[in-house]
C-alpha cells in the first residue's frame, strides 16, 4: 500500500552521489503532479569526529576516524599538507575511502617531515562537511 506524502525519483551514481534534481513529483492522496524538485538537500553532514594520524614508518601515517553518525555518508575524502592544516581542494585530496571505511594507512608522506591531514564526509548529494584536524610530527630521535 502506497502511503500519502510527495514521492520523486533520482538518479544514484556509482560512487554512491545522487542526483540533485529529481523525476516530476506525485503527491498522494489526489495524485496531483509538481515539477521537478531542485537542489533538495543542502546540509552538509556533521565534522567527523575522533580522527587521528599515528606515524607507522618513515613517510607512513596511520589515520583513523569515528564512523559518521549521518544516515546519507556515501564517503570521506582525506586532505594533506606539509605546511600545515591542508585546504579541502582537489590539490591535496590523496583519497577518497567509502562510508564503511574507518582506517587509511598513507604511505606516501614524505620521510622525515610534518605531515597535516584533514577529512571530511561526503553526502548522497555531494555536500561535504566541515573539516577535522589531525596535525602530526617527525618522530624524536631519528628520521620519525
Amino acid at each position: 500500500a502506497v502511503g500519502n506524502g510527495t514521492y520523486m525519483v533520482t538518479a544514484l551514481e556509482w560512487s554512491g552521489l545522487e542526483s540533485d534534481t529529481s523525476s516530476p513529483t506525485l503527491s498522494l492522496p489526489g495524485l496531483e503532479t509538481g515539477g521537478p524538485e531542485r537542489n533538495w538537500d543542502r546540509i552538509p553532514p556533521p565534522a567527523v569526529t575522533g580522527f587521528a594520524a599515528t606515524w607507522e614508518s618513515d613517510g607512513q601515517y596511520r589515520l583513523r576516524w569515528q564512523a559518521s553518525p549521518a544516515a546519507d555518508v556515501r564517503y570521506y575524502n582525506l586532505y594533506f599538507s606539509e605546511r600545515g592544516p591542508p585546504a579541502v581542494s582537489p590539490q591535496r585530496l590523496i583519497a577518497s575511502p567509502q562510508e564503511s571505511v574507518t582506517e587509511y594507512l598513507d604511505w606516501t608522506a614524505p620521510p622525515g617531515r610534518a605531515a597535516f591531514y584533514a577529512i571530511t564526509a561526503v553526502d548522497r548529494q555531494g555536500n561535504e562537511s566541515p573539516p577535522a584536524l589531525a596535525p602530526t610530527r617527525p618522530k624524536e630521535g631519528g628520521s620519525r
